[in-house]
């Protein structure tokens, strides 16, 4: 799934790397996302890793479950940003993604790489200027260089964050692009809305072991891609109807839930294909067996 979503963007991908965790009883279950948006800001699952572990994921982790995605690529000339939140620092990690040619859109937390910062802005209450400049012109920007890299801090105003600024690593100087870039990154925690708790009730399972985990993500990556498919193709057969209020709308129903009503709707006739297929196999499986060149050809 994951080479197969990597060519359907080839050129550019946007991907987001987050975590998300839960309980069963006092075992803390801790697992390492990456994935692809694709159409409309839909984030997709590519990889995963369950980590063995409570809490934020380490530059170690990070960069080997971005290994295992180097090794997808089809095109080596394929343009990467990477988005992530504020525990996706680190000096070490920041390198390897701009070696590795990844543009990147990092949130901050409060006074991150500061003393960095220090080195093209000098003087004391950095702080205070940077809020100054973003109550004036509405942003901040600033070349930076960490353990090398260029890169360029960037705040802009967010009346969500506790100090109504929310700082961003970039690896371009755009800012319009940089603040862009950083909101579709809500998209992964849609996803893990709907994996978990609005329409799979993955934290409802009570497998704990990382390779059978790994298994039931996949499995449920993959029937939330086809969920998400499914509710486009609805979608133009059926546009969803849409909520109004204060001169705003917005859709009644995710895309999501759109795609997994249909499949419900669907499921009886489902259920006969799948049983013609599998009578289908039965016949076939005394030829299949009695033929090693031509059960070669039929699972190619």
């Amino acid at each position: 799934m994951a080479r197969l979503l990597i060519c359907y963007g080839a050129g550019s991908l946007e991907l987001v790397i987050d975590r998300t965790n839960w309980k069963l009883g006092r075992k803390p279950i801790n697992v390492l996302f990456v994935g692809v948006l694709i159409g409309e800001g839909i984030y997709i699952p590519l990889l995963w890793e369950a980590l063995p572990k409570h809490g934020s994921s380490s530059q170690v982790e990070r960069q080997r479950v971005m290994e295992r995605l180097a090794a997808l690529w089809p095109d080596p000339q394929t343009q990467f940003t990477l988005i992530g939140d504020r525990e996706f620092v680190g000096k070490c990690w920041i390198k390897w993604l701009r070696e590795n040619r990844f543009d990147l859109v990092i949130r901050l937390r409060r006074e991150d790489y500061f003393a960095d910062l220090a080195l093209t802005m000098p003087g004391a209450d950095r702080m205070k200027r940077i809020k100054r400049a973003v109550r004036k012109k509405g942003f901040f920007s600033s070349p930076i260089t960490i353990n090398g890299c260029a890169l360029f801090f960037i705040a802009l105003p967010d009346k969500k964050s506790e100090d109504e600024t929310i700082f961003l690593l970039s690896s371009r100087a755009d800012i319009m692009w940089t603040g862009q870039t950083y909101r579709r990154r809500w998209s992964i925690e849609v996803c893990f809305k709907h994996m978990k708790s609005n329409g799979f009730n993955l934290e409802a399972t009570h497998l704990t072991e990382p390779a059978r985990l790994h298994v039931l993500i996949a499995a449920v990556s993959m029937a939330y891609a086809v969920a998400i498919r499914e509710g486009i193709i609805a979608r133009k057969e059926k546009p969803i109807k849409r909520k109004r209020s204060a001169g705003k709308s917005w859709p009644a129903v995710s895309l999501f839930r759109y795609g997994l009503r249909s499949l419900r709707s669907k499921a009886p006739s489902m259920a006969k294909i799948i049983h013609k297929i599998r009578c289908f196999l039965r016949k076939i499986r005394p030829i299949l067996r009695s033929d090693p060149l031509l059960t070669k050809k039929c699972v190619r």
